[in-house]
């Protein structure tokens, strides 16, 4: 995507490649319609995508992003709404979730469900299986190898912009270490 894809000038993608077919022009949109535009759909993938890996070169690309398009998004902010999500992503206490344990576990399934039955717009969340540690989802999170479950129970580690609490096996205290009393 950035190889053909990126504006290298001023930032932001291109709607077509750069190996495409000869254009006149080359378009860069901005504005989010019944469809969002591609940049504002490529900046809340990047965002997510860094907190998932801890691969801060595509936070770094998705402020590019926010900068490149900041003139737009200021002259006509009702036009550029789902730019608003990757940008309350950056703005507002996001939280990055793994989820050590077992995925048939019913204390997995537990965690999981105490996740899904709250509004998180600004968390990413990571399952990881201790059995199965030759997994894709290592060699894309490295980090993750690490966080085990604890006492063989499934083990939530909340952070919030990379800085980590206390891991817990309770799901309760899940949900309190991300806030979610204030809904």
């Amino acid at each position: 995507m950035t190889k053909h894809f990126w504006d290298k000038e001023h930032g932001g993608y291109y709607f077509t490649p750069d190996d495409g077919e000869d254009l006149i022009v080359r378009e860069k949109e901005s504005y989010d319609g019944a469809i969002p535009s591609g940049n504002s759909v490529a900046m809340l993938n990047l965002i997510r995508l860094s907190r998932l890996t801890g691969n801060a070169e595509m936070e770094a690309q998705a402020m590019e992003i926010s900068r490149a398009l900041a003139g737009d998004v200021g002259r006509l902010p009702v036009g550029h709404t789902y730019f608003m999500m990757p940008l309350g992503f950056l703005l507002y206490p996001s939280y990055e979730i793994v989820v050590a344990g077992r995925l048939e576990a019913d204390d997995t399934k537990r965690m999981l469900r105490g996740l899904r039955e709250h509004f998180l717009p600004n968390a990413v969340v990571l399952l990881c299986s201790p059995e199965d540690e030759s997994s894709d989802i290592f060699n894309l999170a490295p980090f993750a190898k690490d966080l085990k479950p604890i006492k063989n129970r499934a083990t939530a580690y909340v952070c919030s912009n990379f800085a980590c609490h206390t891991p817990t096996t309770d799901v309760t205290e899940m949900l309190r270490l991300l806030d979610t009393q204030k809904e």
